[in-house]
């Protein structure tokens, strides 16, 4: 209830402008904070966010209360105000596994996607596009990048190999330091 309409309030403020990052979760710190058990399995992290968007749309678009007695979420007269500037927010997923993806293909607008292997990449972005279009829903991607500007392309892949590998390193400290 409290995320719908805070989501919503924000969306309305922006005119618009706001968008949706949901992410199924893996780490239980944050879990905790919450109050709420982190699912050892995989899938059942995915059912408890898709429940959750279920309720979060639901609240967005339903006229008047309602309740809702699912798996993990069980609500009485639940309505909501505001409700978001233009229907619904831009919805995005980072999902790498098949629940993920399968997350991606039903409800989000835009797929977070790490693309390593270009080839493969396109190959995963077609197949899901596809997928999305079967269910009569139009998907976009975003992945991340690194530009390298050097005077020669033999400069920029050294670069490029020194760079990530010092964030490499710079990383693993960092964990070790948490």
């Amino acid at each position: 209830m409290v995320a719908a309409k805070q989501l919503a309030t924000a969306d309305q403020l922006g005119e618009g402008r706001l968008g949706l990052n949901v992410v199924a979760g893996w780490n239980k710190p944050e879990y905790d904070a919450f109050g709420i058990n982190l699912p050892e399995k995989h899938a059942d992290r995915y059912a408890l966010a898709q429940e959750w968007f279920d309720v979060v749309t639901r609240i967005w678009n339903h006229q008047g209360p309602f309740d809702w007695d699912g798996q993990f979420f069980h609500l009485k007269n639940v309505y909501g105000y505001p409700r978001p500037f233009d229907g619904r927010p831009p919805v995005m997923n980072a999902a790498g596994s098949g629940e993920g993806r399968n997350f991606y293909v039903r409800n989000a607008d835009f797929l977070f996607a790490i693309s390593v292997d270009l080839d493969k990449s396109k190959t995963e972005v077609d197949e899901i596009k596809q997928r999305a279009r079967a269910m009569d829903r139009t998907t976009g991607v975003f992945t991340l990048c690194h530009v390298v500007c050097r005077l020669s392309r033999k400069e920029a892949e050294d670069y490029y190999q020194y760079y990530s590998h010092e964030n490499a390193a710079r990383n693993q400290r960092h964990r070790r330091q948490c």
